[in-house]
């Protein structure tokens, strides 16, 4: 595997390109990489490999420094030590490296867990990252630089000419960026390919390089237990749906990242079940919930209510009028797999009926209002349950 590659690289309309890149450089660089905000990131993680195999990467593997420079005031060594010193401090860096592993084996014994211990080994380790991002002009001009971290330096400059000599494939409009999708998988449902890219993405964090091997139920089940509790969202910022405009979505200008589709996504702060989601229905395979229900819903009414079958057809004719109405706004019909959370958009729905019930029961004469009551009760026990099944699915 390359230390620096170009995963994928998408342009649209608007002028604004996305590319996510795989690099693969010294582990301690991590939180110089973290405060370029632009850009969207997932990193190996050192709570995520075993102990031992974390310890066999540096007894067989350690990273060594490209640059020993002599030491001297500011942030920057402008002359590198002589060889003959360059060798001494290689020697003392690998001895170090040994100690390391020998105690970091110490703290493996006595049971201690490996989000502790392997932290001792991170001079010496490596890090797979996967970065995505639009704006890359700032990140180059501050690392592909001679005074940036020699290390950093290396990879930057093989991350910029990479960039420049990359051409991006073309986007249109409601089309998406997709990370580690491969060619045969490109028939797959959005909403399966998205969650699928998401957790490739994430796979990064175990150090093994997976993401080309999984096959899309393993993904499938992982992104299930990304989405759990608490839920772990930064591996849906890599895949993104290309915007007509140049507005910007979370970190990303021109393009609509998966996390902002994904309810919840800030972990509940601002969180208001209340509010419609903004996330459009995606298009998905299946029959449309509009002709399940015509076809194996309304039969079993019109058996139970053989005098209200005038009633049920009406309803019939009015609920395919709506899905024709979905299909010309939204450009989908309503499917299982769409990309929205029913629950709350029934909840949203229910509250609505509510409020129309509440302006019923004012208005209705006096012989129906007991009847609209009722109706709005029942509403209201709809909207309880909805908002227990929100409060299970989302967290809040």
């Amino acid at each position: 595997m390359a230390d620096v590659e170009i995963i994928l690289d998408s342009i649209t309309d608007n002028g604004c390109r996305l590319t996510t890149f795989r690099i693969n450089f010294w582990k301690i660089l991590l939180a110089e990489l973290n405060t370029h905000r632009a850009l969207s990131r997932c990193s190996a993680s050192s709570r995520a490999v075993p102990a031992k195999v974390m310890r066999d990467r540096v007894i067989n593997n350690p990273f060594i420094p490209i640059y020993w420079g002599q030491n001297q005031k500011g942030m920057q060594a402008d002359k590198e030590l002589p060889e003959d010193k360059i060798a001494q401090a290689i020697e003392i860096w690998l001895e170090a490296a040994k100690c390391a592993a020998h105690y970091h084996t110490e703290l493996e014994i006595i049971g201690v867990h490996k989000q502790v211990c392997n932290r001792l080994l991170e001079p010496w380790l490596t890090s797979q990252v996967i970065v995505s991002g639009t704006e890359w002009r700032n990140f180059f001009r501050l690392r592909d630089h001679k005074d940036a971290q020699p290390e950093f330096q290396v990879r930057a400059a093989e991350m910029h000419r990479l960039y420049k000599e990359s051409t991006p494939q073309y986007l249109a409009p409601g089309e998406y960026h997709l990370p580690f999708i491969r060619d045969e998988e490109q028939g797959y449902p959005l909403y399966t390919k998205l969650r699928v890219s998401a957790s490739r993405c994430a796979r990064s964090s175990y150090f093994k390089g997976g993401s080309e091997y999984s096959q899309v139920d393993e993904d499938m089940e992982l992104f299930g237990r990304l989405s759990g509790d608490p839920p772990h969202v930064s591996p849906t910022e890599h895949q993104a749906e290309a915007l007509k405009t140049r507005e910007r979505c979370g970190n990303f200008v021109g393009w609509r990242q998966f996390r902002k589709d994904i309810p919840n996504e800030s972990g509940g702060d601002y969180f208001d079940p209340s509010q419609t989601l903004l996330t459009k229905p995606t298009p998905a395979d299946g029959e449309g919930m509009h002709d399940l229900i015509v076809q194996h819903d309304l039969p079993l009414f019109r058996e139970r209510y053989p005098e209200k079958i005038d009633i049920i057809d009406r309803i019939e004719e009015d609920l395919l009028a709506r899905k024709k109405f979905g299909l010309e706004k939204y450009g989908t019909i309503l499917k299982a797999d769409n990309g929205r959370c029913p629950f709350l958009d029934a909840y949203h729905e229910a509250l609505d009926a509510i409020a129309y019930l509440k302006q019923g029961e004012l208005i209705a004469p006096l012989e129906s209002k007991l009847e609209v009551r009722y109706l709005k009760e029942i509403q209201i026990a709809a909207a309880m349950r909805l908002r227990t099944l929100v409060k299970e699915v989302h967290h809040v």
